[in-house]
């Protein structure tokens, strides 16, 4: 059975009696009115969380590189992966999680210095 008559099948079991010609190429009707490609690309996208705001409970120096692992007061443990001296840093302080354009994550102190972090856990 060609691809045409195959659709055509489709749509008339479905209920859906559709003239093969108001069909787009390749387009096979959903019987059920399921999700389709169209569907997908018509709808908003649902928001994402833009940042997260949390407290800091313990801090950790790295002896060697003087980076920092923060861990929350959500549990979640944070590690600094560039090399910034200006990023001071203490328990007790709100800091701001939020996701970079390139795909890392910018902590955030409360005097508005920035530094990139890696969830570790």
């Amino acid at each position: 059975m060609n691809k045409t008559a195959l659709v055509a099948a489709l749509a008339v079991l479905s209920g859906n009696a559709v003239a093969q010609d108001t069909l787009p190429k390749g387009v096979i009707p959903q019987p059920d009115g399921g999700w389709t490609t169209e569907d997908a690309r018509t709808q908003p996208r649902t928001p994402v969380l833009g940042y997260m705001m949390a407290t800091v409970v313990r801090i950790s120096v790295l002896p060697r590189t003087n980076r920092f692992i923060v861990t929350l007061d959500n549990g979640q443990r944070w590690r600094q992966i560039e090399n910034k001296d200006d990023v001071k840093i203490s328990i007790g302080d709100d800091v701001k999680l939020e996701k970079s354009t390139i795909g890392s994550y910018m902590l955030q102190t409360k005097e508005g210095v920035q530094t990139r972090v890696k969830r570790d856990r």
